[in-house]
């Protein structure tokens, strides 16, 4: 529980489920029961919606069922793209993780615009080359929670994340979304 690097601790049972409607939950538990590798649940939600707080949450019930996840903020992954693979003996990093947490890659309500657009964040996985294929299986063959503050709940925002996980090879079938008040 130390290796992920989770900024506190939370348990899914301690979230209010009827904060969030049936299909919210219905991703959640499929995201939690995926056996095969390259599920994204991408959280959208205002400032004080609870993003991190489910996110760290559902990868805390991974790591009891010995899941490796590794917890990091968007703007610490940005410059671990440009990092080679290395890591100490037993030991994990985003790359090589099963389940990956991007916690804080926009802000959300109040603040208006998003501050990493998907093309963005597209070309920093790319490291501003052609293409980076490391860093692209990387992120398409790992479980991945996005955590995007967002106070557009509208398919807008979410069709643009979507088609940004797509074009890095993501099936269209392993992006679920959750959209919490």
């Amino acid at each position: 529980m130390q290796i992920p690097q989770y900024p506190f601790q939370f348990r899914l049972s301690q979230w209010e489920a009827e904060q969030i409607g049936p299909d919210a939950i219905h991703n959640i538990n499929r995201f939690l029961n995926n056996d095969r590798d390259g599920m994204h649940l991408l959280i959208f939600g205002s400032k004080n919606s609870g993003k991190t707080s489910i996110s760290v949450g559902i990868a805390t019930e991974l790591s009891i069922k010995h899941k490796p996840c590794y917890y990091i903020t968007a703007m610490k992954l940005f410059s671990m793209f440009f990092d080679t693979d290395e890591r100490p003996a037993g030991l994990w990093n985003w790359r090589s993780s099963s389940v990956l947490v991007i916690d804080d890659i926009n802000a959300g309500h109040p603040i208006k615009q998003d501050l990493i657009s998907p093309e963005h964040f597209l070309k920093l996985i790319d490291t501003y080359s052609a293409q980076n294929e490391i860093n692209r299986n990387a992120i398409k063959n790992t479980n991945t929670i996005w955590v995007l503050g967002s106070s557009d709940t509208g398919k807008d925002l979410y069709g643009k994340w979507h088609e940004m996980l797509e074009n890095i090879g993501v099936d269209k079938k392993d992006i679920l979304s959750v959209h919490l008040p």
